[in-house]
């Protein structure tokens, strides 16, 4: 009886794996469907291999503006934040978000292109015109160096100057481009209210998620390397 239970189980194992891994091969075929229609917009037709996608992503777009977003701290929420303020102002822009790249809407009339960027060995390849690093663990500083150096000559790079490893490689890359560092904004709370003491005076935010707090400052470098000033960020964000 002891050996009929163990067989089942192992049984059932089998099974779940089955159904793990044929869920994860049409997970990464439709991430891959929902790209290529992106990339049809804007007329690439070539093929899109889910290994070394930012490859093809950077072709489909190499005469666009390429605002990469990356690192492992706060990355999505702060996409989805300055999303939020060129939206506010009414700025339209392109993007490829969330994992996989699966979130993609690209056109052939809009100069810039948001991409929020995984770090893996490849995403180098996506040639940032403007980046925004928020950090970099150490055991990952190899992928960021080659990341960096692939900057596009006079581009610009914004980074958290509070992570050592992170500033170290900025300082040092002998790839040509503009660097904004940045750390954690001056803020003060009342009533379980956060808000920002800029120069401006005291900005509350309805966001009481510290960790992104502390990266605001740059979403608003990048804002202001895409036209918009310091106020407009500051009127957008306190109601994101």
């Amino acid at each position: 009886f002891r050996v009929f239970t163990f067989e089942f189980q192992l049984l059932n194992f089998k099974f779940l794996l089955l159904i793990f891994y044929t869920f994860n091969f049409w997970m990464i075929k439709m991430v891959s469907n929902k790209l290529a229609s992106a990339l049809n917009e804007v007329g690439y037709n070539g093929d899109i291999k889910t290994e070394n996608i930012e490859n093809t992503i950077y072709e489909a777009t190499k005469n666009k503006t390429r605002v990469v977003i990356t690192g492992t701290e706060k990355r999505n929420e702060i996409t989805a934040v300055i999303l939020h303020v060129l939206q506010f102002h009414g700025i339209e822009t392109d993007f490829i978000t969330e994992e996989n790249y699966s979130n993609a809407q690209l056109s052939t009339e809009n100069d810039f292109v948001i991409i929020e960027a995984i770090p893996n060995e490849f995403f180098g390849n996506l040639h940032a015109n403007i980046a925004l690093i928020t950090d970099i663990p150490n055991e990952n500083s190899e992928i960021y160096s080659d990341f960096i150096a692939k900057i596009t000559s006079g581009g610009v790079l914004v980074y958290n100057e509070e992570n050592a490893s992170l500033t170290n490689l900025a300082e040092n890359s002998q790839n040509y481009f503009r660097k904004f560092p940045y750390k954690k904004p001056n803020i003060s709370t009342k009533n379980d209210t956060i808000a920002l003491e800029t120069e401006l005076g005291n900005i509350s935010l309805n966001t009481q998620d510290l960790a992104l707090v502390h990266q605001l400052e740059g979403a608003r470098y990048i804002c202001q390397q895409l036209g918009l000033l310091e106020e407009d960020f500051y009127e957008a964000v306190m109601n994101y």
